[in-house]
């Protein structure tokens, strides 16, 4: 029977962490929760602690690999199992070698899966479920190196179960053909969609009145914190713009957009931003952690590219995507952008030039049905039974190992 729930992550556990993989429920349940990092392993020990660190429990780091191989064996394989966050197939690197420890050392570990982005290599593409199927799709990239070895290595030190959020994860399962194993297989939720079913309305409209705002009489501004993002800065690395050539784009953006509709712009902040001050949005409002909140009672949603995107889908809400000249050079986010832009139907408002005087004929959007429920279930929750959450889910399949 498992008494022990371990996490293991490659990253530092942050605020946001402690309740998006339910650590108070599993708790309540009566599991012991521990936390194990090996980011400084991951980042060759240039990795620093972010602002938003969680402190409220312990969690241990690593700095060597047989420190984690020695803490691993102190378990009782019985009564332990191990969360791995995120799969195999997004984190390889420390992935290989969290996972080979664990299985060598005699437990079981779980694949927990981050949730799914719009990439334009999914787009109009369904996922081979038959056992031919899957061996054509290795059969065509057989080339692909990182692809054979996930395969070959998920073979050897095989996960006991794989809890995947949406149907789009299944691209990035490192054995294609564990999707063919329902008994291993769950279907979980995003964490947007946990909150999206747990949460009331009351409750809802009393934080909005406590930030001080009204149903449908703001616009929101889904920040990406292109410049202060704690994985990028806490590595020494570039932001992907110039802070104040953005600070200017995106102040025209917002001033055009007030001007046009007499409404305030508020930013829901990027769980990982680290701004000192609001100074790069014209010191408008920010607010974090409340995204949902402010998505569910806006009258218009500002994005790039953000997996909060399920919100708008969920609460049906208008939106404008924009990109800027430096975002562009950068392939990821170019890609990402236009791909986001070509799925819903929409213009891309490229904020770096003039902000075109058409801007709410012919670039805000209201998606239709058919995409905003193709998209929850391609990228938020791919159940027939949606009521349950997340946690709801892996502590019956706990139950039953």
């Amino acid at each position: 029977m498992i008494r022990k729930i371990v996490f293991v992550f490659s990253k530092y556990f942050e605020k946001k962490d402690w309740n998006i993989f339910n650590c108070p429920y599993f708790l309540e349940k009566g599991y012991e929760i521990e936390i194990l990092s090996l980011v400084q392993i991951h980042y060759k020990g240039k990795a620093k602690k972010p602002l938003n660190i969680f402190n409220d429990h312990e969690v241990k780091y690593f700095d060597k690999i047989y420190k984690f191989r020695e803490e691993i064996k102190k378990k009782k394989r019985k009564e332990t199992l191990f969360i791995v966050y995120p799969s195999l197939g997004e984190n390889p690197g420390t992935g290989y070698i969290i996972r080979r420890i664990i299985k060598q050392l005699g437990f079981q570990y779980c694949d927990y899966f981050y949730p799914p982005y719009l990439l334009e290599e999914y787009k109009g593409r369904h996922f081979p479920n038959t056992w031919m199927g899957i061996m054509k799709y290795y059969m065509k990239h057989w080339e692909n190196k990182r692809d054979i070895k996930n395969l070959l290595f998920s073979i050897i030190y095989p996960p006991k179960l794989i809890f995947i959020t949406a149907k789009e994860n299944l691209w990035m399962l490192a054995n294609k053909y564990d999707t063919l194993n329902k008994k291993k297989l769950l279907y979980i939720n995003t964490p947007d969609y946990d909150e999206f079913i747990s949460k009331n309305s009351d409750e809802d409209l009393t934080i909005l009145r406590e930030e001080g705002l009204e149903e449908d009489k703001y616009i929101v501004f889904l920040d990406e914190a292109f410049t202060h993002h704690s994985d990028i800065t806490n590595l020494g690395l570039p932001g992907l713009v110039t802070e104040n050539i953005y600070q200017q784009e995106i102040a025209k953006f917002f001033g055009f957009v007030e001007n046009y509709t007499g409404m305030k712009v508020v930013i829901a902040l990027h769980p990982k931003a680290e701004y000192i001050n609001s100074s790069i949005f014209g010191n408008r409002k920010m607010i974090r952690g409340k995204s949902r909140i402010l998505i569910k009672y806006c009258s218009l949603v500002i994005m790039n590219c953000s997996t909060a995107l399920s919100y708008v889908m969920l609460y049906n809400k208008k939106v404008v995507v924009y990109i800027t000249e430096q975002l562009k050079r950068n392939q990821l986010y170019r890609q990402m952008t236009f791909t986001e832009g070509k799925y819903l139907g929409c213009k891309i408002v490229n904020i770096s030039k003039k902000i075109p005087d058409d801007l709410f004929q012919n670039y805000v959007k209201s998606i239709e049905k058919s995409k905003r429920e193709d998209y929850i279930d391609r990228f938020v929750c791919s159940r027939k039974q949606k009521e349950k959450l997340s946690a709801q889910l892996i502590d019956d399949c706990l139950k039953k190992i």
